[in-house]
C-alpha cells in the first residue's frame, strides 16, 4: 500500500485504525429529543464530536487489517520484539 512501510521482522505489528463514527455517521453531532416538538444537536458521545473513532489492534501484515476494516484508516503505532 503506497504511504505504507512495514518494519522488517515484525511477526505482528500494531495498528491505530481510525473509521467514521456509525452513530452520529461521521458527522460529529447528534440530535437529541428534548420534547415532544423540539429537537438539541449535542457532540456525539462516542467519537467526542470528532466525526471518527479509532482503536488499536494487533495484525500480522497491513493486509490483514484492511481485510477486516476496508473503509479505515491505519496508522503504525508499534513493532513489539519478540
Amino acid at each position: 500500500r503506497p504511504g505504507f512501510i512495514q518494519q522488517e521482522g515484525c511477526a505482528v505489528t500494531t495498528f491505530k485504525i481510525t473509521q467514521s463514527c456509525e452513530e452520529c455517521e461521521g458527522e460529529g453531532i447528534m440530535e437529541r429529543r428534548t420534547s415532544v416538538d423540539t429537537y438539541r444537536a449535542t457532540e456525539c458521545e462516542w467519537c467526542d464530536g470528532t466525526g471518527e473513532r479509532s482503536h488499536q489492534e494487533e495484525y500480522d501484515s497491513i493486509t490483514d487489517a484492511q481485510d477486516d476494516y476496508p473503509r479505515g484508516r491505519f496508522t503504525y503505532v508499534q513493532c513489539p520484539i519478540r
